[in-house]
């Protein structure tokens, strides 16, 4: 059994988190729990039978924890890591690190010179249509060749974002992982532009990247990531639903991903297949068994804050690229 503390329940504690919680209850254990409103943390510690706590000092220094769920960040900043180091608990980040590279990097110097665990949640990696999306180029689909991409991120003042996916930077970044995560392999080339000159798209861009050579493909993998805005119009709604859709051509079929749980694929010269995962495990059920079996003792990979980092880079890149109106190369995707 593994003991757990949580820091912070955020928006999306009763949608998102609890219910796997509660479903891994037999490996592992909530013993403490903090939140900036204390009703609610000592409401969710008397349902996981944990002790709340006032401060996240305390928390932290309680000897049978071996490792915490920050499940909020928007409070701290990146001062909880630094707590982290100082008590040397292993930490589950969801939610964004930040945008200050400064920081970031010593952050990453001072965890890897410690040999602490700091998972950032990457949850697009293991949707359920990722994780089959993996299978499929293993067995069938082959390497990916190009990767399209055309995204609507949620509206900025969303209360029920999902973590590490809001507005901005985060969504970015977020993308940008899953690209990596897919392609397994380094950018080595970016270019940013204006999507439109339509005034109603204001702040829509595309991004193509290009991507170091991988063993037997014919040409270097590449992708085409399109952010669109959200136009509003006075008394209305979002006119494009927030949402995300994944093309995939591989070398022997394409795959496509509209939504977590769903994922269409063909083989070149065969009808399409649709597949609904939504008997899968959630991705949050995956990271969070991962990050326990690390702190058992395993040695299977998860994310950490140099992901965060490399990602980081590809976004100043694009800025930088959309400032000069030129592609920009990169050196391993990090400085």
């Amino acid at each position: 059994m593994i003991n757990l503390g949580i820091v912070g329940l955020g928006p999306v504690w009763e949608s998102r988190y609890r219910p796997v919680l509660e479903k891994l209850q037999h490996r592992v254990r909530v013993r403490a729990v903090y939140d900036v409103i204390a009703s609610r943390a000592e409401q969710a510690a008397t349902e996981f039978g944990a002790v709340p706590y006032q401060g996240v000092l305390t928390l932290l220094s309680q000897p049978e924890l071996r490792g915490i769920l920050v499940l909020d960040t928007s409070w701290h900043g990146n001062a909880l890591l630094h707590f982290v180091r100082k008590t040397r608990k292993a930490a589950y980040i969801a939610g964004s690190l930040g945008e200050d590279w400064d920081e970031l990097l010593e952050l990453r110097g001072l965890v890897e010179s410690e040999g602490l665990l700091v998972m950032p949640e990457f949850s697009r990696r293991f949707t359920p249509s990722t994780c089959r999306l993996r299978e499929l180029m293993a067995t069938r689909l082959g390497r990916p060749r190009h990767i399209s991409i055309h995204a609507v991120p949620p509206a900025a003042d969303a209360p029920d974002a999902i973590p590490g996916q809001a507005a901005g930077t985060d969504f970015l970044v977020g993308l940008l992982d899953w690209c990596r995560y897919v392609v397994r392999s380094t950018a080595v080339q970016l270019e940013a532009a204006p999507l439109a000159s339509n005034p109603a798209h204001e702040g829509s861009r595309s991004i193509a990247i290009e991507f170091a050579e991988v063993r037997d493909l014919e040409r270097r993998p590449t992708v085409s990531l399109e952010v669109h805005s959200q136009p509003r119009t006075p008394g209305e709604g979002a006119a494009i639903a927030p949402g995300v859709c994944f093309v995939v051509a591989c070398e022997r079929g394409e795959a496509v991903i509209e939504g977590p749980a769903h994922i269409r694929w063909t083989l070149s010269g065969e009808e399409g297949t649709t597949e609904s995962l939504t008997a899968d495990r959630s991705a949050v059920e995956v990271m969070i068994d991962h990050f326990c079996r690390r702190l058992a003792g395993g040695l299977i990979p998860v994310a950490d804050i140099d992901d965060v980092c490399r990602c980081l880079r590809l976004v100043h890149a694009a800025k930088e690229s959309h400032a000069k109106r030129a592609p920009v190369r990169l050196n391993g995707d990090v400085g």
